[in-house]
């Protein structure tokens, strides 16, 4: 199994909410983010962040699916909404 944050990456597409508003908003590192786009395991405190500033739950934006396939998914949204560096 792997984790998919593809949930999250959808909530931010709803709300009109770039990855970089996220990183500020939920006090998270821009290397977490990108440690999530390629489908990284992250500590459980990140997604208490993340889930604390979007009023969230934690299934809401995280979960375990049985095959890479949702990588890929991930891929091609980070593709199309890159974090800008700084």
């Amino acid at each position: 199994m792997v984790i998919s944050y593809h949930k999250l990456w959808q909530i931010l597409d709803r709300r009109g909410m770039t990855k970089r508003e996220l990183i500020r908003l939920a006090g998270i590192s821009f290397t977490t983010v990108r440690n999530m786009e390629k489908g990284n395991n992250v500590n459980l405190d990140v997604l208490r962040k993340i889930c604390e500033a979007l009023h969230v739950n934690l299934g809401d934006v995280a979960e375990f699916v049985e095959s890479e396939f949702t990588r890929a998914d991930d891929y091609r949204w980070r593709n199309r909404h890159p974090v800008e560096q700084r």
